[in-house]
């Protein structure tokens, strides 16, 4: 028997939450690969008063456990409906949405002439966001002026900032629930419809701008020696990269050469330690003949040794220095900005003979730009989506890098969601998919599609056994794995002009308590799909 009972938390995930009054029976549970936990559904039953309570529990963190205390669904509460007598009344997530834009043809106002594309400044509503998130929506509209397409935005939000009611009148028939509590007036029972924290991804829209520079140029008069004593051997810029990974390829910092040094400038790119210093060797750099630059202050630029990612929202170095001796009279020159107006970091001067590094005094900011790649890892990208927009996770880690580049641009057309799975579609290091699971801890690991082998197996009377021999409950199926049939294809099949039948890979899965389980095999279409088609039809 599977003891299967959820357990709530509030909207902020921090409080459990107990639901007395009312009787509760897990229906079904649905996962998929890609995000894991899909769907579920809940029957209720118990005392109006308590049924109604239901409603206010929307977008509630839900974990359903097992008789043995494992966690085998998590997700949140999308669409609750309480049914007292004849009437049935529910709400929906679907329809919420709280940052609202409209995208429209300008059309000058006194005159019926359509001009360029223009979209709204987004308009928002904080009570719904901070109680529910961020659920965006962009609504696409012919020629407007500038006046209408902001006043429409306003009356969407108006109409969608909260979740949507609606009722329905079920004369003569009865309450569709496997659980019913007979009151004193009313038949009363209940649904919850819940959904994975996957699908929160679809809620809002990825815009990764076109990444050109990570800069700085606010340059000044201010100068700063380098190389010319012990107290400014080297010099160092802290620089951080605000939003995505980018890959480095030139730099460009502001400076000159005094006197006629011989040697080489030399500028590298450093990791740094918990001090904010430079650590190890320079992750790439680009020398310069100190002959060939100019005794005036100006760009110097070059090309790094080698391409270098730098991470999301990640401190680095910027270092300057020479290849030869502190020379009092032949030295070089950079700009110090005294108005210290970078946030990304600080200047620091390394002292050859205390051995030390130390923020430059009066503080001052070293202008600087860094070209870059906007050929971004695909898993990076991914792990990027999942921490910009997957608002609800508590973290997200890199099982696997893909090895595979891509644009990262996203224009804000597309939702984090779509951006996130077509990228996993072009696969990781051995030419299989990238896929994402949300743990119960609200954690999404990011990995490589598993090789078959070490499968699971499926017998003919559809139980199925860990790769170990062990019976699997229909509650913890192996979504996400390989699965081989055992003795259900005759070996007289001719398999070689088919997707092999007797191994398989778990794309999704659905468990009922009337069903049981239902896999679904990699190929075959979606729940989703099944229902857009019977539509289409």
């Amino acid at each position: 028997m599977s003891g299967l009972l959820p357990y709530f938390k509030t909207r902020d995930l921090s409080v459990d939450f107990i639901n007395p009054g009312v009787e509760m029976l897990v229906n079904s549970l649905e996962w998929e690969a890609m995000g894991g936990p899909s769907r579920a559904s809940i029957s209720l039953a118990g005392n109006e008063a308590a049924l109604w309570q239901a409603l206010e529990w929307m977008r509630y963190g839900v974990t359903i456990r097992d008789g043995y205390g494992r966690d085998v669904w998590w997700g949140y509460l999308a669409d609750p409906t309480v049914r007292v007598g004849a009437m049935e009344v529910g709400l929906t997530m679907a329809s919420l949405a709280n940052h609202i834009t409209v995208a429209y043809s300008y059309v000058t106002p006194g005159t019926n002439l359509v001009g360029r594309r223009k979209t709204t400044t987004p308009i928002t509503d904080a009570d719904s966001i901070a109680e529910f998130g961020q659920k965006e929506w962009v609504s696409s509209g012919g020629g407007m002026s500038d006046e209408t397409a902001n006043n429409r935005a306003a009356a969407i939000l108006a109409s969608r900032r909260y979740p949507q009611g609606g009722t329905n009148a079920l004369s003569g028939l009865a309450p569709r629930s496997r659980l019913r509590y007979s009151g004193a007036q009313h038949s009363c029972s209940g649904t919850l419809m819940l959904q994975g924290w996957w699908s929160t991804m679809g809620w809002r829209y990825a815009n990764v701008p076109t990444v050109s520079a990570v800069s700085y140029t606010g340059t000044s008069a201010t100068e700063q020696a380098v190389g010319a004593a012990a107290a400014n051997t080297r010099v160092m810029q802290q620089i951080t990269v605000r939003d995505f990974e980018v890959r480095a390829l030139t730099i460009e910092i502001y400076g000159r050469k005094q006197g006629s040094p011989a040697d080489n400038l030399v500028i590298g790119l450093y990791a740094l330690d918990s001090s904010g210093n430079p650590s190890g060797s320079a992750l790439a750099n680009l020398t310069l003949a100190g002959s060939g630059l100019s005794a005036s202050l100006g760009w110097i630029s070059g090309t790094l040794s080698a391409e270098v990612e730098l991470d999301y929202k990640t401190q680095y170095g910027l270092q300057v220095s020479r290849s030869g001796a502190d020379d009092a009279s032949n030295y070089y020159v950079i700009n110090a900005n005294e108005a210290a107006g970078y946030s990304g970091g600080v200047l620091k001067l390394y002292n050859s003979g205390t051995s030390a590094w130390a923020a430059r005094s009066p503080a001052a900011d070293m202008p600087f730009s860094i070209k870059v790649n906007n050929w971004v890892e695909t898993s990076q990208q991914m792990h990027n989506l999942a921490m910009e927009y997957g608002q609800f996770f508590a973290g997200v880690s890199v099982e696997t890098a893909s090895g595979v580049y891509q644009p990262s641009f996203q224009n804000g057309s597309q939702t984090a969601r779509q951006v996130f799975e077509d990228l996993a579609e072009f696969g990781g290091p051995n030419d299989r998919r990238i896929l994402a699971e949300v743990l119960s801890n609200r954690y999404v690991r990011i990995y490589e599609e598993p090789a078959a082998g070490n499968n699971y197996k499926l017998d003919i009377n559809g139980v199925v056994y860990t790769p170990g021999g062990g019976v699997v409950d229909g509650w913890i199926p192996p979504v996400g794995q390989w699965i081989e049939l055992i003795d259900v294809v005759p070996d007289s099949v001719d398999t070689s002009r088919m997707i092999n039948p007797n191994v398989q890979f778990v794309e999704g899965a659905r468990w009922s308590a009337q069903g049981g389980l239902q896999l679904r095999y990699k190929g075959q279409p979606s729940i989703e799909d099944v229902l857009k088609l019977k539509e289409d039809l």
